[in-house]
């Protein structure tokens, strides 16, 4: 059985003299293996895809959908006990989990309360 492909470029670029006159060649050959020859990886994250953004979860949101994923995808070996443990260890993620600063209604809400605050202040200087 002959060479695989990948090998006889090895083979190549090993008895190539200079490699700066095939450093082109080199970056090409690179990249063409650095490639992926199929696209299971993508058709995994699409499959876990529609199955979060159903008709009954239409309303969810680019960078929401995107977390569920990564967390689905990337966490996917992690046991309960040991994705507990990941998160104790990470306080400041912690904090953004339970912040409000994530939903454009919270947002809202906290753009308009230094305005009902002003009034307040100018109600009770208006009393005096």
């Amino acid at each position: 059985m002959g060479l695989q492909v990948h090998q006889r470029w090895v083979k190549y670029f090993e008895k190539a003299k200079s490699i700066g006159c095939y450093s082109e060649l080199l970056r090409m050959a690179q990249f063409v293996f650095a490639l992926s020859p199929h696209n299971a990886n993508v058709e995994r994250v699409f499959s876990l895809m529609q199955s979060q953004w159903t008709k009954e979860r239409n309303q969810l949101s680019v960078p929401s959908l995107k977390g569920i994923l990564f967390v689905q995808y990337n966490l996917k070996d992690m046991s309960c006990k040991d994705f507990h443990t990941y998160m104790l260890g990470h306080k400041t993620l912690l904090k953004k989990i339970s912040s409000t600063a994530k939903y454009k209604w919270a947002k809202k809400d906290e753009e308009e309360k230094p305005d009902e605050e002003e009034d307040k202040t100018d109600e009770e200087g208006d009393e005096d």
